[in-house]
């Protein structure tokens, strides 16, 4: 849809997608690849409210989730889980210049927002 409105998509410089799930990166780049209109930046960690690994499971769904997990199950793996201060600072772009976030992070919100502090 951004690619194709040019009201909207001509404004926009660059999207970061953050995702830690290796099979919804495959997804994301492969639908990502088609827009043209602006770059886009797919991450491959979880955003917290610290620099580390946080341990993700599938439950009974097809997507990593970071809430309620154990490690001790087949389905459960760590991944890298970055403050959003932290990714800025290695995509060595400045808060101030961050108009927009999107965040798909089911259940783990508070902690996100938390964790945003160089914001406001």
């Amino acid at each position: 849809m951004l690619d194709h409105d040019r009201d909207i998509g001509t404004k926009i410089k660059k999207v970061i997608c953050i995702e830690p799930d290796p099979k919804n990166q495959f997804v994301l780049k492969k639908t990502t690849s088609i827009i043209k209109n602006f770059g886009i930046e797919i991450c491959n960690c979880a955003i917290g409210s610290y620099d580390g690994e946080i341990i993700s499971n599938k439950s009974n769904g097809t997507c990593l989730q970071t809430y309620d997990t154990d490690i001790d199950d087949k389905s459960s793996k760590l991944v890298k889980v970055k403050t959003i201060q932290t990714l800025l600072d290695d995509l060595e772009i400045r808060p101030e210049l961050v108009t927009h976030i999107k965040v798909d992070i089911d259940g783990y919100e508070s902690t996100f927002f938390s964790a945003i502090k160089i914001f406001y």
